[in-house]
């Protein structure tokens, strides 16, 4: 399952704390398979103008992580 997310990047805002991590294999010519990707951290005082027609996301307070698993975005925001 795939999911488009279409925003411009003046319709984001707050702050981003995020620490990503790469594995990088000890061969010379490595394949995308071969390299691990790891990420986690968190938005404060987000929002999304426009997110909902004319409705904006904002106070959000939201944790991220992305693995080989997927990705994973919970937290709170409000609808205004």
């Amino acid at each position: 399952m795939s999911i488009y997310v279409d925003f411009a990047p003046e319709q984001i805002h707050g702050q981003a704390d995020i620490t990503a991590n790469l594995i990088w294999p000890k061969t010379s010519k490595p394949v995308s398979d071969d390299i691990q990707v790891t990420a986690q951290g968190s938005f404060s005082s987000f929002a999304i103008d426009r997110v909902f027609a004319k409705e904006r996301l904002e106070n959000g307070e939201m944790k991220i992580s992305f693995d080989a698993k997927g990705f994973s975005l919970k937290g709170d925001a409000k609808i205004a």
